[in-house]
């Protein structure tokens, strides 16, 4: 099969998980994505699919966002992108990429096996959750299995 279609395919099925689901396709589309595609080009291309797919998500679940959370968790975000992409383009080889993104993606699988139930932390957390994001987002293009530890809580609704 041809790897533009591959690609398609696998983005189209990615999202509609992450939609029914609400995390999860991004990280199986960062690894399909990594063994077809030049490290370089992962993150950014997975970055614009990953807006697309959660902004519409944002837009459909607009009620149910926690504003106060969004304020702690976006601004800390921003700061951790910044810090990722200067040392994303300071010239560092690629080497590093697709062992990166294995163990997160090991770590997450094992992480989500043996979490407690839920991980009950206070609110201001979401700072040091939007800076790991930030990092993340840039660094490995998956957020979800790091963002999901703070998200998942008795006391928000989606």
């Amino acid at each position: 099969m041809d790897t533009s279609l591959t690609l398609i395919l696998v983005t189209l099925l990615s999202t509609t998980i992450s939609g029914a689901v609400g995390m999860g396709g991004g990280t199986i589309l960062a690894a399909v994505m990594a063994t077809l595609l030049p490290a370089r080009a992962v993150v950014p291309l997975h970055g614009i699919i990953q807006v697309c797919s959660n902004s519409s998500r944002g837009l459909l679940l607009w009620r149910h966002i926690e504003w106060k959370i969004l304020a702690l968790y976006v601004p800390l975000q921003l700061i951790g992108v910044w810090v990722a992409i200067r040392w994303f383009w300071s010239g560092e080889t690629f080497d590093w990429f697709r062992p990166t993104l294995g163990a997160f993606v090991l770590t997450s699988i094992l992480w989500n096996r043996f979490k407690p139930k839920r991980l009950i932390v206070p609110r201001t957390i979401f700072a040091l959750a939007g800076f790991g994001g930030g990092l993340l987002t840039v660094l490995v293009g998956v957020t979800g299995p790091w963002v999901s530890a703070f998200f998942l809580r008795d006391d928000l609704s989606k």
